[in-house]
């Protein structure tokens, strides 16, 4: 079959240009359930940038000074470095399969492969959501293409969630993890992607076959409905 020829009208809508009707693909937020495994947690501290004038201090006294028993530490702190830590919390990552549906990518040219090259999973973060966090809750969908992927030394071109939770309830799903206890983590989220008119009146609304996303786009927001956890029965 024929791949499908799209016409760009703005970063929402597409018109299918293939048939002689021309109809519409929509961008709109759909619920997709994710089934996480390699589920692995970690803390780290998020920075954002350092000030110049505190890196420009470390590089000139690093190159000017002869004795190599300098102590980096002694130097003057920049109050400004200070203000660009973001934070510091609990991180949890896993490999994410989409439980009932597939991520297909519109091409820069408007070519949509709709029997081929889709995804059927993506690499999950979640993180805590800050009280200096401007967009509460709005997490991201990133496509990192092949050549990126390769200079990740990555075999093929891949999806990443990036997806917001409450600091409190992050830390105790870290715990329950980290005690064992929860051995399957499946989170529902709800994602900006494109569908057809077709595909959105003939498939279940939380059952979602193939939806798409723009390859030029560079992040599609997301966000985190719910996480079920379960343990067997002892």
């Amino acid at each position: 079959m024929p791949e499908t020829k799209l016409e760009r009208i703005n970063d929402r809508l597409y018109h299918e240009t293939s048939g002689k009707s021309k109809i519409k693909w929509e961008k709109s937020p759909e619920l997709l359930d994710i089934t996480l495994t390699d589920v692995k947690v970690g803390l780290c501290l998020s920075i954002n940038k350092p000030s110049k004038t505190s890196i420009n201090k470390i590089v000139s006294s690093i190159t000017a000074e002869s004795n190599v028993n300098k102590k980096l530490e002694k130097l003057p702190v920049d109050k400004g470095d200070i203000e660009h830590i973001d934070g510091f919390g609990w991180r949890i990552s896993a490999s994410g399969k989409f439980t009932n549906s597939r991520i297909g990518l519109i091409r820069k040219d408007g070519t949509v492969d709709r029997f081929g090259g889709r995804y059927d999973a993506a690499d999950i973060s979640l993180i805590p959501i800050y009280d200096t966090d401007k967009d509460k809750g709005t997490g991201w969908l990133y496509h990192t293409d092949a050549e990126i992927a390769n200079i990740e030394k990555r075999t093929k071109a891949y999806l990443t969630l990036e997806l917001l939770i409450s600091e409190k309830a992050l830390e105790k799903l870290c715990n329950e993890i980290l005690s064992k206890c929860l051995p399957e983590l499946i989170v529902r989220i709800e994602v900006d992607v494109f569908l057809s008119e077709g595909d959105r009146t003939l498939s279940h609304p939380n059952i979602r076959d193939y939806c798409y996303i723009d390859e030029e786009t560079t992040a599609n927001r997301a966000r985190l409905i719910e996480v079920c956890a379960s343990r067997p029965l002892e």
